[in-house]
């Protein structure tokens, strides 16, 4: 299984993002470090003119806390007020059952994402699948 960070990374850079990891490693405690504490990876978006702050998870009982992470962080509001089309998303990866050509669940699970574009004044919950993707020019 790949790492949240990877699925993420390899989702936006097949929908023309560029894609950078923002974490920076501590060798004394052997962890990584999220850049300004929440953000994962970096992604910038020629097309749309934007820059995304990313914050990447498995599992949806993980979801709320890095909403939570993110609405305490001074930082996360700057990142926000610092450009006029600046973001902050949250990839929560989950497993869901392939659709086979008849329209029939199949046995198979894949790796789907939950993307949740965070607002100050409110979140709002949006799940992206591969037919309702907005990433293009």
């Amino acid at each position: 299984m790949a790492s949240a960070e990877v699925m993420t990374t390899q989702y936006l850079e097949t929908h023309g993002c560029s894609v950078g990891d923002a974490r920076s490693w501590n060798p004394y405690c052997k962890r990584r470090h999220d850049l300004f504490g929440f953000i994962d990876l970096v992604a910038l978006h020629p097309g749309r003119c934007m820059t995304i702050a990313i914050q990447a998870t498995i599992g949806m009982n993980n979801r709320p806390a890095r909403h939570k992470k993110i609405a305490e962080s001074k930082e996360a509001l700057d990142w926000v007020k610092s450009g006029r089309d600046n973001s902050i998303q949250v990839f929560t990866w989950r497993k869901i059952k392939a659709i086979r050509h008849d329209g029939k669940k199949a046995k198979r699970e894949i790796w789907k994402p939950v993307i949740d574009e965070i607002y100050f004044d409110r979140i709002t919950l949006k799940i992206v699948r591969d037919d309702d993707i907005e990433w293009s020019e």
